[in-house]
């Protein structure tokens, strides 16, 4: 189990290679991919809600912020 596991259902930032932010509960940790749920795009305009999970490719993910305390 890495530190990324143990955030399961916390708030996070996913910084994307291609320039995107995705904010989220971490709902899972996949060998392939990281599982956002009640995500949102960050953008300087604003954020903007998605429905459903969001499923962030492992090889996309450029770095992640753990939002302190539970978002």
């Amino acid at each position: 189990m890495t530190w990324l596991d143990e955030l399961t259902l916390n708030t996070v930032i996913v910084h994307t290679t291609d320039g995107m932010s995705f904010r989220g509960l971490k709902r899972g940790v996949y060998d392939d991919a990281l599982m956002l749920w009640q995500a949102a795009v960050v953008e300087d305009s604003g954020v903007t809600m998605l429905d459903g999970d969001v499923i962030i490719p492992r090889e996309k993910v450029h770095f992640i912020q753990a939002v302190g305390g539970d978002g």
